[in-house]
């Protein structure tokens, strides 16, 4: 819709499993990614995607899952997650990665969830 709305936007999919994300270091992502055509942050175990990222005008084609990051390089996406605070690259995949994340601090939604369920923590 933003694309539609403006063919200069460019455009981010972002991992929906980044529950202690913070805006602050997304911005700072994003800004990393702004003079690239294609770039991409790898989750904290270094093979999986959190952030894929276009420049307007370049056609956004992301393949999350295993082994996800080296596809996106393959495909001619510059690398920027030394510019990734740990909020973006702490994907949950293990109860382990759930407890990192509510010790770097949750969002509202995670809080509430968890507070129903302490013992989704293990």
């Amino acid at each position: 819709v933003a694309v539609a709305a403006d063919p200069d936007t460019s455009v981010a999919a972002v991992s929906s499993d980044l529950p202690a994300l913070s805006v602050v270091d997304l911005a700072a992502v994003l800004a990393a990614a702004a003079g690239d055509r294609l770039a991409v942050v790898a989750d904290l175990e270094g093979n999986g995607t959190t952030v894929l990222a276009a420049r307007s005008g370049v056609d956004l084609a992301p393949a999350f899952g295993t082994n996800s990051f080296e596809i996106h390089r393959r495909t001619g996406a510059a690398d920027v997650t030394a510019s990734a605070g740990e909020s973006v690259r702490l994907d949950v995949d293990t109860v382990a990665s759930l407890r990192r994340a509510a010790e770097i601090g949750l969002g509202p939604a995670t809080s509430r969830l968890l507070d129903r369920h302490p013992g989704l923590l293990g």
